[in-house]
């Protein structure tokens, strides 16, 4: 079992990495070739709202994977041909 400490450290780490690779693949489903999406993944990902977030101690706010998988979402439901 984890340590509360141990565990807050996973989260500052891990949650803003995993919203950095959705806003990669947001990139890339855009257009954007392999330099300059992983520079927007890192920029999203590791953004002052993280940065603000994290000084405040509001963890929680630093996991937004939502933001760039529901841009991603609608942009494949709009290039789509049919609704099923």
């Amino acid at each position: 079992m984890m340590e509360p400490h141990e565990l807050y450290g996973l989260w500052i780490v891990l949650c803003p990495a995993i919203s950095a690779l959705a806003a990669d693949l947001l990139a890339r489903e855009w257009g954007a070739k392999a330099p300059w999406s992983l520079m927007a993944g890192l920029v999203f990902g590791f953004s002052g709202l993280v940065q603000n977030a994290l000084l405040e101690g509001q963890i929680y706010q630093t996991l937004l994977v939502g933001l760039p998988s529901l841009a991603l979402c609608v942009r494949r439901f709009q290039v789509s041909e049919s609704f099923s």
